[in-house]
């Protein structure tokens, strides 16, 4: 396994854009649904005591599960009219595929589904800060609110700012990000009228 890292490495926008066309959309979901089941395979053939890092390895099954609707959207060759589908590519391949709901009678973003590339991290600060610009663009609340369908998922989603139930980290669940509050500024700033995910600063080596 050869991880990498999908952080930011570019200066004014990130490469995530919207998808419309279905054919474009089965080639994404058919790559990631392929690193999924590699991701798997590699899983299988470890135990979690030679190597605890494959620990967070273990949902593939419900990585699959959101594959799974993307291909139903294909399928119908349709989503919803308040269903918007995007796709965040890193060096020509796709490292996330989410739906963002955003309908006129709300006032704020629901992340419906997501799924990421395995061998990848550093994409969900990115997507969470792209969804806010968005509703931002739409004159929307900066909330975001989505459902973590494991502990795991959750704690990653905790870490930027978005809370949950007591049993969140462990359980997954409803989430919510707020930003009107003030409650999660030390995840994300308004710089040049642009939501940013803060950067951590590095302590000075003692």
């Amino acid at each position: 396994m050869n991880e990498k890292t999908a952080a930011p490495d570019w200066i004014n926008a990130p490469p995530i854009r919207r998808v419309t066309d279905f054919g474009e959309l089965k080639r994404y979901v058919a790559e990631l649904q392929e690193r999924t089941e590699e991701m798997q395979r590699d899983f299988d053939q470890a135990s979690i005591g030679e190597n605890p890092s494959l620990e967070p390895r273990r949902h593939a099954s419900s990585r699959s599960g959101i594959l799974k609707k993307f291909e139903e959207m294909i399928q119908r060759n349709s989503v919803g009219p308040a269903s918007f589908i995007y796709v965040y590519l890193y060096q020509g391949k796709p490292v996330s595929l989410f739906e963002v709901i955003m309908s006129e009678r709300t006032d704020y973003a629901f992340l419906a589904n997501i799924v990421s590339h395995p061998w990848y991290f550093g994409t969900l600060g990115t997507v969470v800060e792209f969804i806010l610009n968005e509703t931002r663009a739409r004159g929307a609340k900066p909330i975001i609110e989505l459902y973590a369908l494991t502990g795991e998922a959750a704690k990653a989603y905790l870490g930027l700012g978005f809370v949950g139930s007591d049993d969140a980290a462990d359980e997954g669940g409803e989430m919510e990000l707020d930003l009107t509050n003030g409650s999660a500024y030390a995840s994300f700033e308004l710089i040049d009228n642009r939501w940013r995910k803060k950067v951590k600063e590095r302590k000075p080596a003692q």
